[in-house]
């Protein structure tokens, strides 16, 4: 097992949910990751190797992930942020949402769709 410092921090986590979220990335070939797949999942793999934080990745481009990451981020402490996606190509739409994200707990970032 790798020596890791106890204050580690895990900076790209993915979590996702296919209830609460489209996830074009999960074709049928990827059925067997078709369920939620919560921070829960991780916490004692992190805890064996000194991970106490983490930072939580967008897995889809869209509002739906993004609130499930918040979710997440709402439940665990350990989660020290998000990095989540705002439709920047649709500022009617991004403004409000990065007002609502600023005043989240999480403090995410965000960034744009690849072209």
């Amino acid at each position: 097992m790798p020596e890791v410092a106890p204050a580690a921090v895990d900076a790209h986590q993915h979590v996702w949910d296919p209830a609460r979220a489209e996830y074009p990335w999960m074709t049928p070939a990827l059925d067997r990751l078709r369920r939620p797949f919560d921070h829960a999942d991780v916490v004692a793999e992190q805890a064996k190797v000194g991970v106490g934080a983490t930072v939580l990745v967008q897995a889809a481009y869209n509002l739906e992930d993004t609130a499930n990451m918040l979710r997440v981020a709402r439940a665990y402490p350990q989660v020290a942020g998000v990095v989540a996606w705002v439709p920047l190509d649709d500022p009617a739409a991004a403004g409000p949402h990065l007002r609502r994200l600023r005043r989240d707990r999480a403090a995410p970032a965000a960034r744009p769709r690849p072209r």
